[in-house]
């Protein structure tokens, strides 16, 4: 009988025993739980090559051009270069700005293809009281919308003028012009344009410049005419 004791007491003590290890080791685990799926692979942004070349009206590389896309921007190089991966998304288009030049936007059909753009900046040119302001008409001047919506006319080429603060709205303007060639003059303050009022061969005059900070006049050929391009012309006011 006591030996039969003896082997329950020592039977306790090994339970006892390795329950008390079990506890131990169950201390530095953590529960087990579902295996985390494994982390996904981006995928990679789709972009397209954009190049091409800025110039002026005379075909002369234009240096140090801003050109962007959404986030991504370049400029171009002396020789009037620039190249540059943009995302592959809308807007599908580029803007251009230069120190001395208008700006402008030119864009590109949808697809993945590279594209290879040939970009032109006009000058831009001010008109002040103070002198006639002679300035040249290049066949590579680009077309402006100067009409309102239910007609669109449009003047291409086209040269945009800008009126420098000490001319008055009611200034009236004259265009006079020399060669073979039709030109028109238009006046406009974003939303109302006047129409020129021909007064002679080669003469135009317009009665206005618009108001606010953005008048300007338009020299150029009317939509559909023959080109009058290359011409030189003359502004000058009463």
């Amino acid at each position: 009988m006591r030996s039969m004791r003896s082997a329950i007491g020592y039977g306790t003590v090994l339970l006892m025993t390795a329950g008390a290890l079990a506890c131990e080791g169950s201390a530095d685990r953590q529960p087990v739980g579902p295996t985390p799926p494994a982390a996904s692979t981006p995928a990679p942004i789709a972009t397209r090559q954009i190049s091409g070349i800025v110039v002026d009206t005379n075909d002369g590389p234009v240096a140090g051009a801003r050109v962007t896309h959404a986030a991504s921007q370049t400029a171009s190089g002396a020789d009037g270069r620039f190249s540059f991966a943009v995302r592959n998304v809308a807007p599908h288009f580029v803007e251009v700005a230069a120190p001395g030049f208008e700006e402008g936007s030119w864009g590109w059909s949808v697809g993945d293809a590279p594209v290879d753009l040939r970009i032109i900046l006009a000058s831009r040119v001010f008109y002040s009281s103070a002198a006639p302001l002679t300035a040249s008409l290049s066949a590579n001047d680009l077309p402006y919308y100067v009409g309102e919506a239910y007609d669109s006319p449009y003047c291409r080429p086209c040269r945009l003028v800008r009126m420098a603060s000490d001319v008055e709205p009611s200034a009236a303007i004259h265009l006079r012009w020399s060669g073979a060639g039709i030109l028109g003059l238009w006046a406009s303050d974003g939303t109302t344009v006047i129409v020129a009022e021909e007064v002679g061969p080669r003469h135009l005059r317009v009665a206005t410049v618009g108001t606010g900070e953005d008048r300007r006049v338009y020299v150029g050929g009317p939509w559909g005419a023959a080109s009058p391009a290359p011409v030189v012309f003359t502004l000058s006011r009463d």
